[in-house]
């Protein structure tokens, strides 16, 4: 019986994008989201050489946060949507990767500083704006914890690495919060990009499958051919 068989993605394809968006932040002026974006642009091109699935579908995650990012000036909510879009498929990278009997504890673990974003934010916004951003909240919970469940799972700094990249990126978001509903904060300015700006490049980074040491692989027997 034959099986079909799908055409390899070119390994080009994100880190273009990526480059495609720095320039464009760049033409804006937007120069941290341009540098930060070139960097990713560099780190995709090893991360999907190889084609994996962790590799395009969180780099596609970062791709998201990077035009999010670009448009937030000019369409908040398109940019809140697509932040949260890129959240999501971060987590679903590494969703397989953080199975394990204590996944859905450190799903909650990682929702807490999300739900706390969320409880503030969310009572002072219009509706249809505290709808997205309850989404918004909802898939930074889901990518902050199935990270820290993966790095409890398989340990090591490529794990943890990215585990710390997650977040950064909510730290980001509890930092703004707290400097826009709460009391200024002294530096926000600098401290609220400069987390999520570290969070991407760590999450591009570290941004590799984890793999189990070569004794520990289980071996498929191999099928004879029937007479």
């Amino acid at each position: 019986m034959s099986t079909l068989s799908f055409p390899p993605r070119p390994a080009a394809v994100l880190p273009a994008a990526a480059l495609g968006l720095a320039l464009a932040s760049a033409a804006l002026a937007h120069w941290p989201g341009a540098i930060e974006l070139a960097a990713v642009a560099v780190l995709l091109a090893r991360r999907t050489a190889a084609g994996s699935e962790l590799g395009w579908t969180l780099g596609g995650g970062l791709l998201a946060c990077g035009l999010g990012d670009l448009l937030l000036a000019s369409q908040f909510k398109t940019a809140l949507l697509l932040m949260a879009s890129g959240q999501a498929l971060v987590a679903l990278a590494l969703w397989s990767e953080a199975a394990g009997p204590g996944r859905r504890l450190w799903l909650a673990v990682g929702g807490v500083l999300p739900a706390w974003v969320a409880a503030v934010q969310v009572p002072q916004l219009p509706p249809s704006l505290a709808l997205i951003a309850l989404l918004y909240c909802l898939a930074s919970a889901a990518m902050a914890g199935t990270a820290l469940a993966r790095a409890l799972r398989w340990g090591g700094a490529p794990a943890w690495g990215l585990a710390a990249g997650a977040g950064l990126f909510i730290a980001s978001d509890a930092l703004l919060t707290w400097d826009r509903y709460l009391s200024a904060l002294p530096l926000a300015g600098v401290l609220v990009p400069g987390a999520y700006y570290a969070s991407q490049l760590l999450l591009a980074w570290h941004g590799r499958p984890m793999r189990l040491p070569a004794d520990q692989v289980p071996v498929t027997p191999r099928r004879l051919p029937q007479a």
